[in-house]
């Protein structure tokens, strides 16, 4: 018999309701409370939670107040308080500038804070389109990443990448950091084309 269980099954905010703009990730808007039902009725763990490419400061990830409404919602609906996505920088560069005068830092370090109010796990960081590591030096991602990790320490989350790089080169930068609240999203849909997923998951199961 095989006792192999999955763990936990959730959805990207977003995705169990008609986007009101037509796209596919995009927060909800005045229906997002709604999308807590939906995803227990479902049968769902979790939805995973979601800061926009644009600051969106209706998003109640933002404020005390709203912060305590998700918390409700989760805890009314038994769902988790899993994990989350900043898709601010996909468009708003990670690794640009000293760390001093990198407000995109900050914003991400003000995101992993809002979302600890929530006991949220895990925090996806898309490095995507503006935030690719391939358009910056090694030492400039990693020793941003470094910064992300420590705050991560101080809120007990985890920092899990989400990217286009080829399996070596995503390797690389996860075994020099080698930091256990540091790991990686293997993105199915936009992995597809890049490599062969079998042979990419074994080498990146590590993380």
């Amino acid at each position: 018999m095989n006792n192999f269980q999955f763990s936990r099954f959730g959805c990207s905010q977003g995705r169990l309701i008609k986007p009101y703009n037509g796209e596919l990730q995009c927060f909800p808007k005045d229906n997002w409370q709604e999308e807590f039902v939906i995803a227990s009725d479902c049968g769902l763990n979790f939805v995973e939670l979601l800061a926009e490419r644009k600051h969106n400061f209706t998003n109640p990830i933002w404020s005390d107040k709203g912060i305590d409404l998700i918390r409700k919602g989760i805890k009314k609906n038994k769902l988790e308080n899993y994990s989350a996505c900043l898709d601010y920088i996909i468009d708003n560069c990670i690794f640009e500038g000293d760390f001093q005068s990198n407000k995109v830092l900050d914003y991400t370090i003000n995101f992993l804070r809002q979302v600890k109010k929530i006991k949220i796990k895990f925090v996806i960081l898309p490095l995507l389109e503006s935030s690719n590591p391939e358009l910056f030096s090694f030492n400039l991602v990693t020793d941003n990443l470094l910064v992300l990790l420590e705050e991560c320490k101080k809120l007990d989350i985890s920092l899990i990448i989400e990217s286009v790089l080829n399996s070596e080169k995503l390797f690389k930068i996860l075994d020099y950091i080698n930091n256990p609240l540091l790991g990686c999203v293997y993105d199915t849909g936009n992995r597809y084309e890049i490599g062969d997923p079998v042979s990419e998951i074994n080498h990146l199961s590590k993380f």
